[in-house]
């Protein structure tokens, strides 16, 4: 794992668009309570809305080296600031560590994984409006390649910093539109984001009744996939074929990374490891059961103590960064939104000011910021599926 060095971003973006308008985020699936009601989706946020005025070259990608199949390896300082600057698009164009991306349509989603970020994107930036999807990865070093054959739809899938896979379920036997409850056999299937090619896909059975998906929602590392269905996290390895149910998981909230997962376990936010069930760290909200979010590389975790109010607008009370390891706490400013990058690190964008930083889980301090251009903005390390 690597050490944490915060790196400074790269040169200012263009000019502050003068006029920020920000969208009401769904703050029930923000904050949905793990038994009874549809588990919250990972650190849903919806971040802010503002209009696009970036003046890039149209295309898949523009300016970008190696652009499609067969691009080449990445260099140890490109693989070096996306670990350490992650991620985040502003409408059509993505900001991977030092380089700039622009799409033909608008980011929606963006996933890391250990060969870049995987971009999920649509006709808008909000993905529940409908339309075709498409995927692309995009290397570290600003080079893309399409992935036209991935289909994953209405799905929450899984990727791992350290992984080249994306991981998803799939009503077996090819049923379209499947009723939740109603199903109760699903492919988890992993794909190599380097080639498009399927790597794996296996059977595992059992109810899904507690989310509207078509599908369960995954997570993912090394050749594991685990799948949350009614029973808990049925975890398959691909690499054996071995399926099992991970002990004492029925009911948890949707929330994992990198090996662990993490649950409401009233008054306290309970991290533990999937492997041995292990309790990582045990944190107490300052509201009770308002939970936390988890880093791309489980290190640390943001405390959730507030709602995010009605109006889009993000609380302003101050944020608590946690390290997993020993509990040491950090705090960040109020009225910003929280990303992170693939060392988890914390991306801070603050909406009134209009820029984006990259800052210290350990000792808070921001370093780098810099004014984004007007756009729908989407960071790293946030989900933001239906």
């Amino acid at each position: 794992m690597t050490d944490h060095d915060s790196g400074r971003l790269a040169t200012l973006l263009r000019e502050e668009a003068a006029a920020i308008d920000v969208p009401a985020p769904d703050a029930a699936a923000v904050r949905h309570r793990a038994r009874g009601m549809r588990r919250r989706r990972r650190g849903l946020e919806a971040v802010a809305g503002l209009v696009v005025v970036a003046a890039v070259t149209t295309g898949v990608t523009a300016g970008v080296r190696g652009a499609g199949p067969g691009g080449g390896g990445v260099d140890a300082a490109a693989m070096a600031a996306y670990r350490e600057q992650g991620a985040f698009a502003v409408g059509r164009v993505l900001h991977i560590g030092e380089h700039q991306v622009r799409f033909e349509s608008a980011v929606t989603s963006i996933y890391y994984t250990g060969a870049g970020v995987l971009v999920r994107r649509g006709p808008v930036a909000d993905g529940e409006t409908g339309g075709p999807t498409r995927y692309t990865l995009v290397r570290p070093d600003g080079s893309a390649r399409d992935l036209g054959g991935l289909r994953m739809a209405d799905r929450v899938p899984g990727t791992d910093i350290d992984s080249p896979y994306v991981a998803y379920a799939e009503p077996h036997e090819g049923a379209s539109s499947p009723r939740p409850g109603l199903n109760t056999a699903w492919d988890l299937v992993a794909v190599d984001v380097t080639t498009g090619a399927e790597v794996a896909r296996h059977e595992i059975t059992g109810a899904f009744t507690w989310g509207g998906w078509q599908a369960p929602p995954v997570t993912t590392d090394g050749t594991r996939i685990r799948a949350l269905l009614d029973q808990g996290w049925v975890e398959l390895d691909w690499s054996t074929g071995a399926v099992r149910t991970v002990p004492g998981t029925a009911g948890v909230t949707l929330e994992a990374a990198h090996g662990v997962y993490a649950d409401e376990a009233d008054p306290a936010w309970v991290v533990r490891d999937f492997a041995t069930g292990k309790v990582l760290r045990s944190v107490r909200p300052r509201e009770p059961m308002l939970g936390g979010l988890l880093s791309p590389d489980a290190r640390y975790g943001r405390i959730l103590d507030d709602y995010l109010s009605s109006d889009g607008v993000p609380p302003a009370t101050p944020v608590r960064i946690v390290t997993l390891s020993n509990g040491a706490t950090v705090t960040l400013p109020g009225s910003r939104f929280y990303g992170w990058t693939p060392d988890g690190s914390v991306l801070a964008f603050d909406p009134e000011a209009g820029t984006v930083a990259v800052c210290d889980p350990v000792t808070g301090s921001c370093d780098g910021a810099r004014r984004v251009p007007a756009g729908t903005v989407r960071l790293g390390g946030l989900s933001y599926e239906s």
